[in-house]
């Protein structure tokens, strides 16, 4: 039953993705074909200041067509969850034989490959836009620079560990966004008449409660001064255990969250849910 979640969550989303990440190609070629072209190099003056004003608005759409993929698929992710878990759609998803809380990781885990879909599309789009110019080689030249020096310093083995704990970080930090969101709405269903309301106050209570978090940390370094120092001093001494352990943490607090956050919805949804 599972995998036929996943395939109608395909079957829904696929209506968004693949239109958002052709959209996205497509302007990526537009761009490179007219950055083919050196205005400086026309003689035509007309036709010279056409071709800066068309790579500047090829420029900035697809800056724009990147932004919108990512914005563009959250918003129709969370609308599918809405409609499709507490919505009107909900009462036929509920009579299906997986639980709510198979639900829920269901679309968290789509979500996050869609994600994880459009970081891919985004950098095959700077790659098309890149091919061939001397950005691209700058790029390259700094990467290659940055990797070296990182290699040289810390070593090849906690680099690759670097690469693949940051990859772990990234699809936990997707996995954290969803389960949040989602958590939001499972809790915002609770206003029976005003859902979307609810949704979005649950969200800036959260809000609220981190800044809260982050000012109490914040003043408490004033307190903690010789602390912190000493703190430094060691990190100074060991940089490449510390930057692994500092990684590893992210994952952890992510993965925590994620998992309370997705205990959360699970209880609304079995034990809370009105979709009256």
């Amino acid at each position: 039953m599972v995998k036929k979640l996943f395939k109608y969550e395909w079957i829904s989303g696929r209506r968004f993705i693949v239109p958002l990440s052709l959209v996205v190609l497509g302007l990526a070629v537009l761009g490179r074909l007219v950055y083919l072209f050196d205005p400086s190099e026309i003689s035509f003056v007309p036709l010279s200041i056409v071709l800066s004003l068309s790579q500047g608005l090829v420029s900035f759409f697809n800056v724009l067509g990147v932004g919108a993929l990512f914005i563009v698929s959250e918003i129709m992710l969370i609308i599918r969850f809405y409609r499709n878990i507490v919505g009107q759609e909900g009462y036929l998803t509920m009579t299906l034989p997986v639980t709510p809380g198979t639900h829920v990781l269901v679309k968290t885990v789509f979500s996050v490959i869609v994600s994880l879909w459009n970081v891919i599309v985004s950098a095959c789009a700077l790659l098309i836009l890149g091919i061939g110019t001397n950005v691209e080689m700058e790029i390259l030249n700094d990467l290659y620079f940055a990797a070296s020096s990182i290699i040289e310093s810390l070593g090849a083995v906690n680099f690759a560990f670097y690469i693949v704990e940051g990859f772990i970080a990234l699809v936990a930090l997707f996995f954290f966004q969803f389960s949040l969101l989602y958590a939001c709405i499972s809790v915002g269903q609770l206003l029976k008449k005003h859902r979307v309301l609810g949704a979005v106050l649950a969200y800036i209570a959260w809000y609220l409660f981190t800044q809260i978090l982050g000012l109490i940390f914040t003043f408490s370094m004033f307190f903690l001064e010789g602390p912190i120092e000493t703190l430094f001093d060691i990190i100074v001494q060991g940089p490449a255990f510390w930057l692994h352990a500092s990684i590893v943490f992210f994952i952890l607090l992510y993965a925590a969250l994620s998992l309370a956050f997705f205990a959360i919805s699970r209880h609304m949804l079995t034990k809370k849910l009105n979709l009256e």
